[in-house]
């Protein structure tokens, strides 16, 4: 492991303490995407996790883009449109938190969500998966297999929000 600054030492771990030993098995040598990456620390790991792939991290706030001193491929983009026009295909594409916040707070719409998400799969690799989570649940799910994998407290709201990935 990568020896990490201090002051992100304790998010570096995020992914791996989320997901434990459900991380998804990606396919290698291809593309793996942090949406909302803030200012990277999640992108950072995702890198030592998936040493065979490149890693791409993108946030809407450029501020945090240009904080980013970890050498790491961080964009500045609206999530919505980097699916939607991106030529870039993905093992993996994770979105820790943000997805499910923006729906939470009433920010974006089921319809909004139900778009993102049909346009996360349609740049997936075969084999890709996406991850989605929030504080006490997560959600991976594999279009191809139609197999998903939950974990953590999921109540009305969590529930309505990851169907939401599936029926897209």
């Amino acid at each position: 492991m990568v020896n990490v600054h201090s002051v992100n030492h304790t998010t570096y771990r995020r992914v791996t303490e989320t997901f434990g030993n459900s991380l998804p098995v990606l396919p290698k040598e291809s593309y793996i995407c942090d949406a909302g990456c803030s200012w990277g620390c999640t992108t950072f790991e995702l890198r030592d996790l998936y040493p065979n792939n490149k890693i791409i991290g993108f946030d809407i706030d450029p501020s945090n883009i240009r904080g980013n001193n970890l050498g790491l491929d961080l964009r500045c983009a609206d999530m919505f449109d980097f699916f939607r026009e991106t030529d870039l295909r993905f093992a993996g594409i994770f979105a820790m938190n943000n997805v499910w916040i923006g729906h939470n707070e009433g920010i974006v719409s089921d319809n909004q969500v139900k778009e993102l998400f049909t346009d996360m799969k349609r740049r997936l690799v075969l084999g890709g998966a996406i991850a989605v989570s929030y504080v006490s649940f997560f959600k991976i799910y594999y279009p191809d297999s139609k197999i998903e994998y939950n974990s953590g407290h999921f109540n009305a709201d969590n529930s309505s929000f990851t169907r939401l990935l599936v029926d897209s």
